[in-house]
């Protein structure tokens, strides 16, 4: 069916003719694909597999063998994140994963850290850093640790949010179990809060006259503010600034 897959092939052109009473022996060194899920599965060899030789009867060209299949186990055995951050600011983040398995983990995977307005993954939440295993190789109970400064994103709303840090994050490498890979942490981000406090400019004007002005704005917030903005000027026929 469609779980199958391919691990090797072999044509007997050379061996044809195949007499009556004769055989043949193949030999075949194959690799077991990296995401393949731990449990029993089953080597099953297939002869005449399109049906290009007419025979006698065909449901005796199948020949199975079960095999155990042991896959690794990524843990993310620590991780810390601060309590809070300031929107546009940056934040330390660390982790560290562990095989806790008998096998090694040959994958190439990623991890992530992501800001959410929950305790799940989905696809409202924003993708703040990544880090890719670049060995491909982490043996049986290494552990591997991570340290990143991240930048949290001006545009973001300060308040209440949610720090995830998950391993694996395109789950590259198959698992035993996937249900440890992901930490939380609850995040408090402080956003500065800027306002148009001022503004001097004449009480009339005629059309296609230059006339000077100026205006303030204040960071009126706890915080400051690190992104980049541009203010606008707009005349408009009420005081209400809706963009038309």
């Amino acid at each position: 069916d469609s779980s199958d897959r391919q691990l090797t092939s072999f044509s007997a052109y050379d061996r044809v003719p195949l007499v009556a009473g004769d055989e043949y022996i193949v030999q075949r060194t194959v690799t077991i694909p990296s995401g393949t899920r731990g449990g029993l599965w089953y080597l099953v060899v297939v002869t005449d597999c399109w049906d290009g030789q007419d025979e006698t009867q065909e449901f005796n060209n199948e020949y199975c063998l079960p095999v155990e299949v042991s896959v690794p186990e990524l843990v993310l055995v620590d991780a810390a994140a601060p309590d809070d951050a300031i929107v546009g600011g940056t934040m330390d983040v660390t982790w560290s994963v562990q095989n806790r398995s008998r096998v090694p983990a040959v994958a190439y995977w990623g991890d992530a850290i992501y800001l959410s307005n929950d305790r799940m993954i989905d696809s409202s939440d924003t993708m703040l850093a990544t880090y890719y295993f670049g060995t491909g190789l982490l043996g049986a109970g290494e552990t591997y640790e991570v340290s990143r400064s991240v930048a949290v994103p001006g545009n973001i709303l300060g308040g209440n949010k949610y720090l995830l840090v998950q391993i694996d994050y395109g789950k590259a490498q198959a698992e035993s179990n996937e249900q440890n890979n992901l930490a939380v942490f609850l995040i408090v981000l402080h956003a500065p809060d800027l306002t148009a406090s001022a503004l001097e400019a004449p009480l009339a004007a005629t059309l296609g006259q230059e006339i000077s002005l100026t205006w303030t704005v204040e960071n009126v917030g706890a915080v400051s503010a690190f992104a980049d903005w541009n203010d606008y000027l707009v005349i408009s026929d009420d005081t209400v600034f809706d963009g038309n």
